[in-house]
């Protein structure tokens, strides 16, 4: 009698306990906005996607100088321009603006993003944005 191993069973919510992982659909890739990204772009793109996991959409923090240490880039504008291509087009969008004049704060200062193609808080429907913008 075979034994599963324990790390590929799924628990009593159906979900399974082994890791998460980056969801781009191919209806994101295949769109025509997608290559008229940069590589920058491409790559800031999955680093958001690997922020969300499941129920923070609409709530992921990053700001240009840490995308563009994630990036491993010394520009910041290579960073800020990655950020501009990605909501341009329609792949992400801007939920909240950064605010530095707080000296000490509980909140984040950086903006915060939301991926289109993935529901929002709420059960919000995705917008996927992407599909209806040209390059």
């Amino acid at each position: 009698m075979a034994r599963g191993n324990r790390r590929t069973r799924i628990n009593a919510t159906g979900r399974s306990p082994t890791s998460r992982f980056a969801r781009l659909d191919h209806s994101l890739l295949n769109s025509n906005a997608y290559p008229a990204l940069s590589p920058n772009a491409r790559s800031l793109l999955v680093e958001l996607a690997m922020l969300e996991n499941g129920t923070n959409n609409g709530s992921l923090y990053m700001s240009v100088r840490d995308g563009a240490h994630r990036l491993g880039v010394a520009d910041l504008t290579a960073a800020s321009r990655a950020f501009d291509d990605l909501a341009g087009l329609g792949f992400i969008e801007m939920t909240k603006e950064a605010h530095f004049r707080v000296k000490a704060a509980d909140t984040s200062r950086a903006r915060c993003w939301r991926l289109t193609w993935v529901p929002g808080p709420g059960r919000k429907p995705p917008t996927s944005d992407f599909l209806t913008r040209e390059p």
